[in-house]
């Protein structure tokens, strides 16, 4: 039998390269996972806000444009339904304050300013008394006075994209509910925020495209149909989880995201929804498309014909991180995006 070899005799066989990578790396500062996210299904939590400010986009379709970027550290509750959620983030955005195009229809500045400006209105802020120049001051305000506002979760799991045999993971919503209720609320003692590891860069969620989300609704049928009118009635005013549920009712019928994408409006959607599942094209069509589908260029070629500078390459890239809601940052070449797998293939 062999001798064991100790602790000396396995050391000696890392030799110099041992020594010289210690030496290097040592002082190295320590490195965190702070990636933890929120559990999706929490209501009536209590978060207290520790960062509001505007920010520059380094890559991507909106590179040079701003956005605005806000956080709150979890204080209430403790744990949702047994994983710890106590210290951990909940964010809003980076919001982006430009106009942006999503599948080929933009939504303007203002509309994009609107949904911030919403935002600062939850957290107390008397917009009607302020000027826009005045907003550096608010938010070093928010920031001192901490404020303490309500949130929640939905949405996340896995699935599946038309097309595609691997589920992806999709990323839970956060819903910034305001500080209704919570004017005097005060944290104990060992609900402080620790607010001293404040980031220099929000750290934005790697999003795949993802099926919308629907908060507990079923595919509505013809019978229900004072209910789906309610539905049609909200998303017709921009109330995000209508749209959402009105998509995602419409795909479990037979539409693709492209043909919702692409309807009149809402109620276009809502009489396709009380029509009932679609009607199959004929098969000349379906293998008409399938075959623009397939010239269609991998992730791979695209990143190739972007890195040599094609141009059209890198606009459809950039679109697709957009889509996405991936950053480009900290990658040299769009080889070096593409291999990292954060873009799901289409």
């Amino acid at each position: 039998m062999p001798a064991e070899k100790t602790q000396n005799d396995l050391m000696a066989k890392l030799k110099n390269k041992g020594a010289a990578a210690h030496k290097k790396l040592k002082s190295k500062p320590v490195q965190e996972d702070t990636s933890a996210t929120l559990p999706s299904g929490i209501e009536n939590g209590i978060a207290q806000l520790v960062e509001c400010r505007f920010g520059e986009f380094k890559s991507g379709a909106n590179k040079g444009e701003v956005f605005i970027y806000m956080a709150g550290v979890v204080v209430s509750p403790d744990d949702h339904e047994g994983t710890p959620i106590k210290g951990l983030r909940t964010q809003f955005g980076p919001h982006p304050l430009c106009d942006t195009t999503y599948q080929g229809e933009t939504t303007s500045f203002q509309d994009n300013y609107d949904v911030a400006l919403n935002e600062l209105k939850k957290l107390g802020i008397d917009c009607e008394e302020i000027e826009f120049e005045d907003l550096p001051e608010v938010f070093d305000a928010l920031k001192e006075s901490k404020p303490f506002f309500r949130f929640r979760t939905w949405g996340g799991g896995e699935w599946t994209p038309p097309g595609q045999a691997k589920p992806v993971k999709t990323r839970v919503k956060h819903v910034w509910q305001g500080i209704k209720g919570l004017e005097d609320y005060t944290a104990e003692d060992d609900e402080q925020v620790d607010d001293s590891t404040e980031e220099d860069e929000p750290e934005v969620e790697e999003t795949p495209a993802e099926e919308p989300e629907v908060e507990e609704a079923e595919a509505e049928t013809a019978d229900e149909s004072d209910d789906l009118d309610t539905i049609i009635e909200a998303a017709e005013t921009g109330d995000a989880p209508a749209t959402q549920t009105l998509q995602a009712m419409a795909v479990k019928l037979g539409y693709t995201d492209a043909e919702v994408e692409d309807a009149d409006s809402w109620t276009q959607v809502g009489e396709w929804i009380k029509a009932g599942p679609k009607k199959k094209k004929p098969a000349k069509k379906k293998a008409a498309k399938r075959k623009a589908a397939a010239k269609k260029p991998s992730l791979p070629e695209l990143a190739e014909a972007a890195d040599n500078g094609d141009s059209d390459a890198e606009a459809e890239l950039y679109k697709i991180c957009e889509q996405q809601e991936v950053d480009a940052a900290g990658y040299g070449t769009w080889a070096e995006l593409v291999e990292s797998g954060e873009l799901v293939p289409f």
